[in-house]
C-alpha cells in the first residue's frame, strides 16, 4: 500500500494490485516499500486485467529490487455471507463488466445461485439505482458492502420485499499457498522480535 504505519513491526506483507502502473511499485517509494517486504501479495492477476507478459515482469522487477521478498499472485472471487443455493439474485458490485461476470459466475458455480441480473456500479448511486430495475425478478439481492450496499440496495431490498445478502471478496491464491506464506510471515515476526 502507499501507507507506512508510524509503528515497529518485526514482518512486514505488502499487498499491490498488478492492474496498477507498473511504477507504483517499481518507482516512487514503491522500492522502500519492498525492500521493507517479506511478503507481497499481488491482487487482481486476472487475465483480462492484466497481460501474462506484464505481471511476469511486474515480479521480475520487484526480485531485482529485493531477491527475498516471497511473492503470491491472487485473483478475488466472492463469498456470500448467506444461502444463495437455486435462488434469483441480483449481484451488486464495484467491479468492472469483466470481473463482474466472472463474480457472477462464481457464485452460480460454487454457491448454486442464479444470476438473473447485475451492476458494476456500486459506486455510482444514481446509476445503481437505475440498475435496480433489473432486480425484479430477484429473491436475493447481493452486494459488497460498500456504503452504497448499505443506502441504496439494502433501502430497495426492504421496500421491495427481497432478501438482502452481502458478500466478501475473498484473495485466491494463483500459484503458492497465500494462508501458509501469513503463517510463516506470524513465525518470521515472532523469530525475529526473541532475537531483539
Amino acid at each position: 500500500g502507499a501507507a507506512n504505519p508510524p509503528v515497529g513491526v518485526d514482518a512486514v506483507a505488502l499487498v499491490a494490485s498488478a492492474a496498477q502502473p507498473e511504477e507504483y511499485l517499481l518507482g516512487y517509494l514503491g522500492p522502500y516499500r519492498l525492500l521493507r517486504s517479506d511478503l507481497l501479495v499481488v491482487t487482481m492477476c486476472e487475465d483480462f486485467l492484466v497481460s501474462s507478459e506484464k505481471l511476469r515482469k511486474l515480479i521480475d522487477g520487484v526480485h531485482a529490487i529485493n531477491p527475498e521478498v516471497k511473492v503470491v499472485k491472487t485473483i478475488f472471487r466472492p463469498r456470500p455471507l448467506g444461502d444463495l443455493s437455486g435462488r434469483r439474485v441480483f449481484l451488486a458490485s464495484t467491479a468492472p463488466p469483466g470481473a463482474l461476470e466472472v463474480k457472477a459466475e462464481h457464485l452460480e458455480t460454487v454457491f448454486g445461485a442464479r444470476v438473473v441480473a447485475s451492476s458494476p456500479n456500486l459506486a455510482d448511486r444514481d446509476r445503481l439505482a437505475a440498475d435496480l430495475d433489473g432486480a425484479r425478478d430477484a429473491e436475493v439481492l447481493v452486494t459488497e458492502l460498500k456504503a452504497a450496499g448499505v443506502d441504496t440496495v439494502s433501502v430497495y431490498a426492504e421496500k421491495n420485499d427481497k432478501e438482502l445478502v452481502y458478500l466478501e471478496n475473498v484473495p485466491v491464491a494463483l500459484d503458492g499457498d497465500l494462508e501458509e506464506e501469513i503463517d510463516g510471515l506470524e513465525a518470521l515476526a515472532r523469530r525475529r522480535r526473541e532475537r531483539r
